[in-house]
């Protein structure tokens, strides 16, 4: 019904549009503070109020059955009137979108004029031949933008989320997740550097972790999946769980030493984890973390690579390739004889299949494990999706989580390590690897959400080739900082509590 409504009302607006006046005009300006302020204190819910939702319905700007806590702003700019002649009258403009609007999406317009007192203006909108919008302001609505300090544009977009396999219908408390993560570790010296943390062991690994948790045992539980390839090492599953968290509440899977010789990563999570359970109370996204987000965690998934420095298990195989999407025996990187013949990768997909209702999962690496000064600096903060990241609007803001990640945390990474400005640190890619058979792949074909986090193995010019302090530090931070972007992301679009 929407549907037909939407092409009835293009074929209006074809109609009408020599009727309406001439010489008035809708200027596009880029968003301004007010618009910010506007949206950042209302939000979609304190916009489309239930009065406002009526007057969309009986001015015709929405259909009665319209759901409007499914809409979200899609698009917003500042707006002005221009009138050649005297007052302005009725004013039918387009604007072009980027990306473009699929025909049939469910769209709603929305101006924000304020003269003194705050003027909210439905205004008719349809979707164009070329993805963009269509817009007609009455003659009243463009007198009062006309004499407004300030006007906002909003268009609100059904993106129908749930019709995405990869949807989550998640609660999710309100966030508040804004200001940057610091970790408060100070040492950074448990695993050592150089020559001392490449000869760090995955037992005593795991013990740090065994020990780290005790004390906790009413938030985080230990699950031993079983021994590794070379039947030296037990690989365990932390499940980091406060009891106020609830049921519904977003639930994230955590992979990470997968390749052996990654050590930073592996290095990093423990220091995440240590902070979470150790100063929760004195940090916004800890304490967020800690009580409304369950934290599904496989810190070092490979630990024969991790004792001997090398990428594969102690059979040789590439643990990131032996997964049952993509699978080839002619990868270039050993994936073993066939898909899951490792007991790591079964280790994971016996976790990720009891546990598809979650949010994510997140596959931490380190990119390197040196010096990072003869790779491209882009490499140094690099997400990894595959194209359906395109296709799916809500697999969609996944990505959208990493722009702002890279946009928020270089700055910090250029100050806080002090690394030269200019540079480029940060890349986001959406390919699928035919080359091998990724943990992101297969869960995404499992319809979990998925993707690859990497970080610097080493910093530019640093001395330390292994693992240095600061890079430990920043490996902490940078995943906690990825977590509370992902989660204050999907809060907006969950199911708020």
């Amino acid at each position: 019904m929407k549907h037909l409504l939407t092409v009835l009302f293009t074929i209006l607006l074809l109609f009408t549009l020599s009727a309406l006046a001439e010489g008035t005009t809708l200027e596009r300006l880029p968003l301004n503070e007010f618009g910010r302020l506007v949206y950042s204190a209302l939000g979609e819910r304190g916009m489309l109020t239930d009065d406002l939702q009526r007057t969309f319905i009986e001015t015709g700007c929405a259909p009665e059955d319209t759901d409007f806590d499914r809409f979200y702003v899609r698009d917003s700019f500042t707006v002005a009137v221009k009138a050649e002649d005297g007052a302005p009258g009725r004013i039918f403009t387009s604007f072009a979108l980027e990306p473009a609007l699929s025909y049939d999406a469910d769209i709603l317009a929305l101006i924000c004029a304020f003269d003194g007192q705050m003027n909210w203006l439905p205004v008719s909108v349809a979707v164009n031949n070329v993805g963009g919008i269509n817009v007609i302001v009455t003659q009243e609505q463009a007198q009062v933008v006309a004499g407004a300090e300030n006007a906002v544009f909003f268009l609100f977009h059904d993106p129908r989320l749930y019709e995405s396999p990869l949807y989550r219908d998640v609660a999710f408390p309100p966030t508040g997740l804004d200001d940057i993560y610091t970790c408060s570790e100070r040492g950074y010296d448990l695993f050592g550097t150089g020559q001392r943390a490449k000869k760090f062991t995955a037992k005593k690994y795991y013990e740090a972790w065994n020990k780290m948790i005790l004390g906790h045992e009413d938030y985080v539980t230990r699950m031993d999946l079983g021994f590794s390839s070379d039947d030296q090492t037990v690989c365990s599953l932390y499940t980091f769980r406060s009891a106020s968290a609830r049921e519904d509440g977003p639930k994230i899977i955590i992979v990470s030493g997968q390749h052996g010789y990654e050590k930073a990563a592996p290095f990093g999570l423990y220091y995440f984890a240590n902070d979470l359970l150790n100063n929760w109370e004195n940090d916004s996204t800890l304490t967020y973390l800690h009580d409304n987000v369950t934290l599904l965690i496989m810190p070092l998934m490979n630990p024969y690579g991790f004792d001997n420095y090398v990428r594969f298990n102690a059979n040789g195989v590439d643990l990131n390739r032996n997964y049952d999407v993509h699978f080839s025996l002619k990868n270039e990187l050993s994936s073993g004889p066939e898909a899951f013949s490792e007991r790591e990768t079964r280790m994971v997909r016996g976790v990720v299949e009891k546990n598809l209702d979650a949010l994510c999962l997140i596959d931490f690496h380190n990119y390197g494990w040196s010096d990072v000064r003869r790779e491209p600096g882009d490499n140094i903060i690099w997400h990894s999706y595959t194209g359906r990241v395109e296709k799916d609007a809500y697999y969609g803001f996944f990505y959208s989580a990493s722009e702002r990640f890279v946009s928020e945390m270089v700055p910090y990474y250029e100050g806080q390590y002090r690394l030269r400005e200019g540079s480029t640190y940060g890349r986001i890619t959406t390919h699928t690897n035919k080359g091998g058979s990724l943990l992101r792949d297969w869960a995404l074909s499992k319809d979990l959400m998925a993707m690859t986090f990497e970080l610097p193995g080493g910093l530019p010019g640093e001395g330390v080739k292994i693992a240095s302090t600061r890079v430990q530090r920043m490996n902490a931070e940078f995943f906690g900082n990825w977590l509370r972007i992902v989660l204050d992301t999907y809060a907006k679009w969950g199911r708020a509590e």
